[in-house]
């Protein structure tokens, strides 16, 4: 095969891909998608105490401006039994999605979860979170950016 012929077969195989682009471009219906829809909205986010069943409350700030920028949920606490230094526990959320950017601020009503515990002695500690607040009986805490849930703690027995 000489060069010229290559030449000219090529150049049918682009003509050929180009009839069947403009073909299709020019009958396939247009659609609109969310990133290329103009539609606009705004809301006005506000701090305060985003409340759940119980009293507890979960809120998601961006780590730069701590603004409130989404909510979430508090779906619950799980015990891990007693041990040396005092009750394991987990606190479990939902609809904060981990990111460098943002965390989670999270109370939690322990009373709502356990009457075991002598709550004028005792404390709770977060292992898994920052920023820990001890009301007795709400402990209150931020998660790390990029922190999973559920996020442990463990409450002490005091004497």
């Amino acid at each position: 095969m000489t060069w010229a012929a290559t030449c000219r077969r090529l150049l049918a195989a682009v003509g050929a891909l180009v009839a069947v682009v403009l073909m299709v471009g020019t009958t396939a219906t247009r659609t609109a998608a969310s990133w290329s829809d103009g539609a606009a909205f705004a809301a006005q986010a506000s701090s305060g105490t985003w409340a759940t069943v119980g009293g507890d409350s979960c809120e998601v700030l961006n780590i730069y401006t701590g603004q409130v920028v989404g909510t979430c949920t508090v779906d619950g606490v799980t015990f891990m039994g007693p041990w040396e230094n005092g009750t394991r526990f987990s606190v479990a959320i939902s609809g904060f999605q981990p990111a460098n950017d943002v965390v989670a601020r999270v109370s939690v009503d322990l009373s709502n979860y356990s009457d075991d515990w002598n709550w004028a002695t005792g404390f709770a500690q977060m292992d898994s979170a920052q920023n820990v607040e001890w009301a007795a009986p709400v402990v209150t805490f931020t998660t790390y950016p990029n922190g999973f849930s559920p996020f442990s703690g463990t409450y002490i027995q005091g004497s």
